[in-house]
């Protein structure tokens, strides 16, 4: 408190002391409600295809939806990547790497040449599959028969070639029909 019975304007050095943190006024526990200008504002930026909350870029549409540049040939629909045309007609750029007429993925480099995400474990130059990592560091998906360490695909229901070969009724297979990943051996012809 000052001489008139105040309190002093807190200084900068008393900002950091724990008296001035916990009298500080609490923030607003809910967020402030936007006004209906603000709503409507965002609705008109948002794609006009029902139920798609991505914005828009052209035409009132996302790029999903049809928004977006199309390939400058005639009679091609796809959307434009560079050049204004698109992968089909040649949109895109080619592998930097002699000999290679692939194209790139990223840092102008196809999949082959390391173009993509790098691994993220310390030290791997590999490219990621899925979840950041490549194959060694546990990405992609394995088959679901245990100690099977081989990669599985949706196509084949989560198992790999060898097992998905071996199901003896694949048509009537659905994921929802396995309690547990663990796969009997009776299950196998």
């Amino acid at each position: 408190m000052d001489a008139m019975g105040g309190t002093t304007p807190p200084s900068s050095a008393n900002k950091w002391r724990l008296p001035f943190i916990l009298d500080a006024p609490a923030l607003p526990s809910e967020p402030e409600l936007k006004s209906p200008a603000q709503d409507e504002k965002k609705r008109r930026r948002m794609c006009k295809v029902a139920g798609c909350t991505k914005y828009i870029v052209q035409m009132g549409r996302c790029c999903r939806h049809g928004g977006g540049k199309k390939c400058l040939v005639d009679g091609c629909f796809t959307g434009a990547k560079h050049r204004g045309l698109c992968w089909k007609h040649g949109g895109c750029t080619e592998c930097t790497v002699d000999g290679c007429n692939k194209n790139a993925k990223a840092r102008g480099l196809c999949w082959s040449h390391g173009g993509g995400t790098r691994c993220q474990h310390s030290g791997c130059t590999k490219v990621t599959i899925s979840k950041g990592f490549c194959w060694a560091h546990g990405g992609g998906k394995r088959c679901l028969v245990s100690d099977c360490i081989k990669p599985a695909f949706e196509r084949t229901h989560n198992f790999c070639q060898m097992h998905y070969k071996k199901l003896p009724r694949v048509p009537r297979y659905r994921p929802e029909q396995l309690e547990s990943t663990e796969i009997d051996a009776d299950m196998y012809i």
